[in-house]
Parts: structure tokens; C-alpha cells; sequence
């Protein structure tokens, strides 16, 4: 488990990432209390993360908005397969974006980000099968 980074942690919108993964520590940590040890929802939740940081970090421009926010509904679908459609699992995702956004300049990148999707078309399904394909990416 990686150390609780405090306050260095949010004073830049980088943070801390002590074993270089590309994951923050204090996300890292709460994907960990999240998951609470399953291996396949810990892996989901690591990729869904890894596009919201992106996002977070800013700036990026429309087009890679677009793709970061697509592969996190993506890994959002996934996590709601795994979970059999629970809604734990909105909690769960909350959790994590409420983490992954906790200082200003982060949340203000990931709205600009949704300002940059919005206007895109997004295909919800009820084949659950399309849910568990959004898992092998």
C-alpha cells in the first residue's frame, strides 16, 4: 500500500506518485479501500482512474477530452458488469472521482472536460453482453 501523501498530495495537480505507476498514492489507496481485494475490480478501477487523472491533470484539448472520457465510461460499464449492475457501483465510481477531483484546479479541469464532451453521442445498451466487452479494453 503507498503512503498517505497529506497535504504535499494536493499542492499540485500532479500529486504524489512515490512508486511511479502513473496512479497517484492517495488514489491508489482508495481504489485499494474500494476494491477491497478483488483483483478484477481493482484492475477496472486502476484504468477508469488513470483516465479521470488524465483528465484532472489538464490541460488537453477537446479531442483528447473525448477520448479520456469515452474510456472512462467505458471502464465505468466494465465495473458494472463486474458488480452485476449494482448500485454499489455508483457509489464505488463516485468514491473514486470524488478522490481523483479533490482540489479545485482538478475539478475544474474535468469540467471543462465534460464542456468538451458534452454534444457527443453516447450508446447505452441493455445487452449485458456490450457490458462485458467494454472489459477487454
Amino acid at each position: 500500500s503507498c503512503p498517505e501523501p497529506g497535504e504535499a498530495g494536493r499542492s499540485t495537480v500532479e500529486g504524489v506518485d512515490s512508486d511511479n505507476d502513473g496512479l497517484r498514492d492517495d488514489v491508489q489507496r482508495e481504489i485499494a479501500s474500494i476494491a477491497s481485494g478483488d483483483i478484477q475490480r481493482e484492475v477496472t478501477l486502476k484504468k477508469a482512474a488513470s483516465s479521470y487523472q488524465n483528465i484532472a491533470t489538464g490541460p488537453i484539448d477537446r479531442a483528447q477530452s473525448v477520448v479520456f472520457m469515452r474510456a472512462s465510461l467505458d471502464h465505468f460499464d466494465c465495473y458494472l458488469y463486474q458488480t452485476d449492475f449494482s448500485d454499489q457501483a455508483i457509489k464505488d465510481f463516485g468514491r473514486l472521482k470524488a478522490k481523483v477531483y479533490n482540489t479545485k484546479e482538478r475539478f475544474f479541469n474535468s469540467l471543462k472536460s465534460m464542456d468538451d464532451f458534452s454534444g457527443e453521442v453516447v450508446n447505452v445498451s441493455l445487452d449485458r453482453q456490450e457490458y462485458a466487452q467494454k472489459c477487454s479494453n
